[in-house]
């Protein structure tokens, strides 16, 4: 049995399986997470097997008695402490929040690949542990500009990456690329960092050709490694200013129109809020809403000039509100 000892925000996270594929594929979405082993008991402990079918264990009536919540490549049933990922009907993890487990059973044909087992059966569940323990996930980059933290939310392809990324080329530090977490700290809205590698699309790494030697290929995207960027790099535990949601559009220069914040919520919650327990759901969207009346809301369109982007975005914080 493989022990790999992950950390993130104060929450102990240990992952056990025989088979050393699994914990590859999961230290490939985790590996910045990775610590020393640890004596003490896990926070939240993971173990995952292989095994064919998930549809004859003997819990999946029940999964469907408490109803599905689809997505594109994946099913999750039950609702709050207790509950399943589905993935293909074959690969499953469930979880149990109040005793801080999660058991993964993965299908041979999800092995090859390990996106099942990364992104939908590792780290989905940690996502709802960490929102168990009040750190509440947004789908969405954040980087500074000036002095100011600026969030980018949106669904893929977007342009998340792709403003994180000008920003970083302009020598800016970062917080994330792709999911962050938000907390109240002394009443005050609080960005923590999933800190995955930095991805890249085929399309956007074209603007970027200063670090094409370092470009590392995976699946549809490019990863590159943090000791590669310039500035200062990551940071953790920001207050943030401005909240843009980007629309690549084809025009030579980006625009910035003003969002209403019932506006700028209802396109934050679909990219943050999964189906939950009502009382964990409901402190979800009060802390989103929080978020969303703490910052300037824009949606932004995303031209041709995004190396200029954080030119674009100080020009807009000189700008009076209102």
């Amino acid at each position: 049995m493989q022990n790999l000892y992950l950390s993130l925000l104060g929450e102990r996270i240990r992952v056990r399986s025989a088979d050393s594929t699994i914990v590859e594929r999961i230290l490939d979405v985790a590996h910045q997470l990775r610590t020393e082993p640890f004596d003490d008991p896990p926070d939240l402990s993971f173990r995952f097997h292989v095994e064919d079918g998930a549809r004859d264990l003997p819990d999946f009536d029940r999964m469907e008695e408490l109803g599905a919540s689809p997505y594109h490549d994946f099913s999750l049933y039950g609702a709050g402490e207790e509950g399943w990922i589905v993935v293909d009907g074959k690969s499953i993890a469930s979880y149990r929040l109040d005793r801080g487990e999660v058991e993964g059973r993965i299908h041979p044909d999800h092995l090859p690949g390990g996106w099942v087992i990364g992104h939908r059966l590792f780290f989905i569940p940690l996502l709802e542990w960490m929102r168990h323990r009040g750190h509440y996930p947004v789908h969405g980059s954040c980087f500074r500009v000036d002095r100011r933290w600026v969030v980018v939310s949106g669904p893929s392809g977007a342009g998340k990456s792709t403003a994180v990324l000008s920003a970083i080329a302009a020598g800016a530090p970062f917080v994330a690329d792709d999911t962050l977490f938000v907390s109240l700290e002394e009443e005050a809205i609080r960005l923590d960092s999933f800190p995955e590698s930095v991805k890249v699309g085929k399309g956007t790494a074209r603007f970027f050709p200063e670090w094409k030697e370092h470009l590392v290929p995976s699946g549809r995207k490019f990863l590159l490694p943090e000791e590669r960027l310039p500035g200062p790099g990551r940071r953790t535990g920001v207050t943030p200013s401005l909240l843009l949601f980007p629309e690549i559009v084809n025009r030579a220069r980006s625009e910035f129109e003003p969002l209403p914040p019932h506006e700028a919520m209802i396109r934050l919650m679909p990219q943050s809020v999964l189906p939950a327990r009502r009382d964990a759901m409901e402190r979800h969207i009060r802390i989103l809403s929080r978020f969303v009346e703490s910052v300037r809301s824009y949606r932004l369109l995303f031209g041709r000039d995004l190396r200029r982007l954080p030119e674009r975005i100080a020009g807009l914080q000189e700008a009076p509100s209102g």
